[in-house]
Formats: structure tokens, C-alpha cells, sequence
């Protein structure tokens, strides 16, 4: 039931999402100085929860998918049912291991960061630098965007870049 376990999602990620939303919030804060509180009511930040959600709930649309295949896979290679149910064990054992984590991490630094993001509207910075974890790890998408500057209002859904992104914006401050 597709519908129960969506539902069952959203409930579970949206407290989490906004916990996570208003620490990056006051991290922000403590940063730059700015004393602000964080309003989950407001507008913006509601709408984005809810395409965050909404996106949230295709993981278990993406789970279903790669069953499907798997199944199919071992299908038309004529394997049996033990055959079969070892490659259902394995599209389970991948969403609730690496995939998971890949999943909670991607979707706590894109929260995490617009709630960075939500601060920096409210204290009247206009642009950020995009700053990378500065390492071997770091992809070339990444490295070519290190150091390059978004206007504030252009900067949601920039990072994270790919799932497990370790990406931040560093608030440009005039002083």
C-alpha cells in the first residue's frame, strides 16, 4: 500500500526536515550575528517543505521501480524462485543500507542549507560563495563551482549538487 507508506513518510520527514531546517536557521544566526527567530509558518519555508516532501515520497516510487526490474531481470534469465527472492533481498537490504543513508544525508544538507539560506533573506544578504569541503572527495561539479557567487534569490536547490553533497554557502558581509 503505496498510499499508507507515503503517508507514513511525510509524517515521519517533516519534523525532521524542519528541525533540521532551523538549525542550519540558527546556525546562520549565530554566524553572521543576526538575531532572528525562525517562523515555521512562514509561507516560503512551508512551500518549501512540501516540495521537499514531495520528493521525499519517490524514494519509495524509486524502491518500487528497481524491484520491478530486478524481478524482471531474473525473469527473463529464467531463474527460480530462490533465485528471484535473493535479488528481492538484495533491493531491500540496498534501501534500508547505502541508499538510506545517501537519502537522509542529501536531504539534511539541502534543509540544512536553506535554512542558512532563509536566514541570510531575512538579514538582507543579497549573495553567497558557494564553498566546497576543499578535499579529494570533493566531484568536479563541485570544484567548478567553488568559489563562484549566487544572489541569494538564486541560490535554493543549488546545493546539495548530487545526493551526499557536502557543499555550503558562505554568506558574502559587507562591512
Amino acid at each position: 500500500n503505496r498510499a499508507l507508506y507515503n503517508q507514513l513518510l511525510t509524517e515521519l520527514a517533516r519534523p525532521l526536515i524542519i528541525a533540521t531546517m532551523e538549525a542550519g536557521f540558527d546556525e546562520a544566526s549565530e554566524l553572521i550575528g543576526f538575531e532572528y527567530g525562525f517562523d515555521v509558518t512562514n509561507p516560503k519555508i512551508q512551500r518549501w517543505i512540501g516540495n521537499r516532501l514531495v520528493l521525499i515520497k519517490d524514494i519509495n516510487k524509486t524502491t518500487e521501480d528497481l524491484l520491478r526490474e530486478a524481478l524482471r531481470t531474473g525473469i527473463n534469465e529464467g531463474e527460480g524462485i530462490s533465485q528471484l527472492a535473493e535479488r528481492v533481498t538484495e533491493v531491500f537490504n540496498a534501501a534500508k543500507g547505502w541508499r538510506a543513508e545517501n537519502i537522509a544525508r542529501t536531504e539534511t544538507i539541502s534543509a540544512y542549507v536553506e535554512g542558512n539560506i532563509e536566514l541570510y533573506q531575512e538579514a538582507n544578504i543579497t549573495e553567497l560563495e558557494f564553498y566546497t569541503a576543499t578535499d579529494e572527495r570533493v566531484c568536479e561539479d563541485c570544484t567548478a563551482n567553488h568559489g563562484v557567487r549566487y544572489a541569494i534569490n538564486e541560490s535554493t536547490g543549488v546545493i546539495p549538487v548530487h545526493p551526499s553533497c557536502r557543499c555550503d554557502f558562505i554568506p558574502i558581509v559587507e562591512r
